[in-house]
């Protein structure tokens, strides 16, 4: 079975699971070694990445498709079993929110028990302001994972943190990169990379 995209669906089936949401614009080693952290420390089954349509917390509209970007996650966790990928927001259109997504996941059966919700560092400050705060802190075990910069220190919502490496790399710096003609394949999965030079991305 084929989702809009043209791309295999994932099949569903309810396990454990965390939930990682983001532009993903490009995908990167850092964002799979951060999921990887997160099945290593806690007692989840696999991490799902939830790639957005739009981010409510972030100015600019991603510089690719939706399809791009989801093919890019696809490649990018092919052959990984504990990753899953779901195109939900993507297919709904408009701002995203995580509340609407973890929602879907618990109602239609995709996630067994609580679901986490792995959340940067880096978007704490701004956390309260997301839709229906409150209720995401009910419905889910928040997972806070360090970024480079940001502690994180000044959480006060119920969470739990992971003792993760924080690796340097952003998808805005690989975009800058890549628009500057300057090296970055060896900081994304190598089918990525192929993937980007092969349909000229973020040129």
């Amino acid at each position: 079975m084929s989702d809009r995209h043209g791309n295999q669906a994932t099949v569903r089936k309810a396990t454990r699971t965390a939930i990682f949401g983001g532009t993903f614009n490009p995908v990167h080693l850092g964002h799979l070694f951060i999921a990887d952290e997160v099945l290593d420390q806690f007692d989840y089954e696999r991490v799902v990445f939830v790639p957005a349509h739009l981010a409510p917390h972030k100015d600019e509209a991603p510089e690719v498709s939706p399809g791009a970007r989801l093919k890019m996650l696809a490649l990018a966790i092919e052959g990984k079993t504990q990753f899953g990928l779901e195109s939900f927001e993507l297919d709904r259109g408009g701002v995203s929110f995580s509340i609407d997504t973890i929602r879907y996941l618990i109602e239609t059966g995709s996630v067994a028990g609580r679901p986490g919700l792995i959340v940067g560092a880096d978007l704490v400050d701004g956390f309260d302001d997301w839709r229906e705060v409150d209720e995401i802190e009910r419905l889910t075990d928040i997972i806070l994972v360090g970024r480079p910069g940001f502690s994180g220190a000044d959480f006060r919502r119920r969470h739990r943190t992971v003792n993760n490496l924080e690796l340097g790399i952003s998808s805005r710096e690989l975009r800058e990169r890549i628009r500057a003609g300057r090296p970055f394949r060896f900081l994304l999965p190598q089918n990525v990379g192929e993937y980007i030079e092969l349909n000229g991305l973020y040129r």
